[in-house]
């Protein structure tokens, strides 16, 4: 799985120190839902949060952020 990342969450992973092994680990394991508010999905592990878009060939990451 390819896995793409928009500036701002990078910009949200470096200053929440969040390592993009967890963003990962985060979409592959955590629990997933699909939000009708944003139209995104998410999927929440060990208190991190990550919103995501989910296309056929690759995954693109809109933000991240600690519960």
């Amino acid at each position: 799985m390819r896995i793409i990342f928009t500036d701002h969450a990078k910009d949200a992973m470096r200053s929440k120190k969040i390592l993009v092994q967890e963003v990962v680990a985060t979409i592959k394991t955590g629990q997933k839902w699909f939000s009708k508010t944003d139209g995104r999905y998410h999927a929440r592990k060990s208190g991190i949060e990550v919103v995501f878009e989910n296309k056929r060939d690759f995954v693109i990451v809109i933000t991240c952020f600690y519960e």
